[in-house]
């Protein structure tokens, strides 16, 4: 495999490490912010917006919840899955937006299970954002609460979309919407694949499978050195970039210990 160069929103971005399915790069400073409120084909990944973040006892509606000028404090944050964190609170909703990438040039469909209503939503042309006139469709919408991901419910609302064909390394853009008033919440989202030949993936019939990203932690190590043991004892407190602190247990530096 030759040289591979890479840029990032028209930055070049180093390329450390590099193999047949994966680089790794660092992305230069640019001079100009990019835009905000539009949506890139891997921007942020999964993206995650909670609604009233002060779980002020005033109810979220599903007709406003993606409204950011709706009057309720909001948090936004990069998600891992395509899903809340379970019974997280009373007064809430839930926004995602992310993109889906096809392994295979198949079929698909989507689950969706939440407390109390959740919608999905899909672009209807690969590549492209929810910008513009009649960008995306609704392809689950229900309005009655389920059990913690029971996509199965026999209740005569919709949880399960329509079979979709999707092509395979195109990007499709998917949002949700999810309230919640009180009681138990959650909101999850699973996808189906009709394809037995794809490795790794089982038939539709037969397994739901979980979306999610993953990525790997790779943590720093700090080594302390303590020159002149007096035999006293001490605590290491570390400090976060966000302020958090961080105190280990009693370290005790007595001549008989060490």
């Amino acid at each position: 495999m030759g040289n591979v160069t890479a840029t990032v929103d028209g930055v070049e971005c180093t390329v450390t490490a590099q193999s047949n399915t994966a680089i790794s790069c660092f992305v230069g400073e640019t001079a100009n912010a990019s835009s905000t409120n539009a949506s890139y084909v891997g921007h942020q990944g999964l993206r995650r917006t909670l609604v009233n973040t002060t779980y002020n006892d005033t109810k979220v509606k599903m007709s406003t919840v993606f409204n950011e000028s709706n009057g309720f404090d909001r948090e936004e944050k990069i998600a891992t899955t395509f899903a809340a964190p379970y019974q997280e609170g009373n007064y809430l909703g839930n926004v995602f937006k992310g993109w889906f990438v096809p392994p295979k040039t198949t079929q698909y469909r989507f689950y969706m299970a939440c407390d109390d209503n959740c919608l999905l939503r899909m672009g209807k042309t690969p590549g492209v954002g929810p910008e513009g006139y009649n960008a995306t469709e609704d392809i689950i919408t229900t309005y009655g609460a389920t059990s913690h991901r029971l996509y199965n419910k026999v209740d005569g609302r919709n949880r399960i979309s329509d079979w979709l064909t999707l092509e395979e390394g195109q990007n499709y853009y998917l949002e949700s919407h999810h309230v919640e008033g009180t009681g138990g919440d959650h909101f999850s989202v699973a996808v189906e694949i009709n394809q037995t030949e794809i490795v790794g993936h089982h038939h539709a019939i037969r397994e739901i499978q979980y979306v999610g990203i993953h990525s790997a932690d790779n943590r720093d190590t700090i080594r302390f050195t303590i020159d002149n043991p007096d035999g006293g004892e001490f605590k290491l407190v570390l400090v976060s970039t966000e302020g958090k602190m961080y105190t280990s247990e009693t370290i005790k530096t007595g001549y008989n210990i060490w």
